[in-house]
């Protein structure tokens, strides 16, 4: 196959974000804002978990049930595990304006709600063929990730195994790149609990 010429990965690419634009911002789209100021809807229960981020599997202490790595809470608040495994969590709070943005991060930047297991397994395979050797190279580097949003306009979950191993394995399977950017974007989220 040959390598495209500069141009025709611009075409594409500026395609692809002008179809993704529009699939934001039609009524029909998966990261709508329902207001002038771009917010998004939030449900009616102040404490319901809009985002949920998540390390399934992995190394853990024994006897310890596995917890949420983040929580989010559609009244700003957030949460991630305690300095000791089992003990309290530790909390944050978010404004307004910096949740939004959060949600602004994940689902128009990152385009969170297009981002879907299958397509990146195929890019992957596609890549592995590309190379020559057709061998998949994949690895457990600490479970499953699985990162969920809920919002009244957006319901999105993804689940990727040994994220970090993948997204170094395969810079340009660019859906994978997306879900570790969310990834680090709450992770950095997390840090800041205290």
């Amino acid at each position: 196959m040959p390598i495209p010429d500069l141009t025709d990965v611009d075409r594409r690419s500026a395609l692809q974000y002008v179809l993704c634009g529009c699939l934001l911002w039609s009524p029909e789209g998966w990261a709508q804002s329902s207001g002038k100021d771009s917010t998004y809807r939030m449900p009616a229960d102040n404490g319901a978990v809009i985002i949920r981020w998540d390390s399934l599997g992995g190394l853990r202490v024994a006897g310890t049930v596995p917890e949420p790595a983040l929580l989010v809470h559609a009244d700003g608040r957030f949460s991630a595990p305690g300095l000791r495994p089992g003990g309290p969590r530790l909390t944050g709070q978010l404004s307004r304006q910096q949740l939004q943005e959060l949600l602004t991060d994940v689902l128009l930047r990152q385009r969170f709600g297009s981002i879907e297991a299958s397509d990146i397994q195929a890019r992957i395979r596609a890549a592995a063929l590309a190379d020559g050797q057709g061998r998949i190279r994949l690895g457990m580097d600490g479970g499953v990730t699985r990162i969920e949003v809920d919002l009244p306009d957006v319901r999105h979950r993804v689940e990727w195994p040994g994220l970090h191993q993948a997204q170094n394995a395969y810079p340009e399977v660019e859906p994978l790149q997306r879900l570790f950017a969310v990834q680090r974007r709450l992770l950095a989220l997390a840090a800041t609990a205290r």
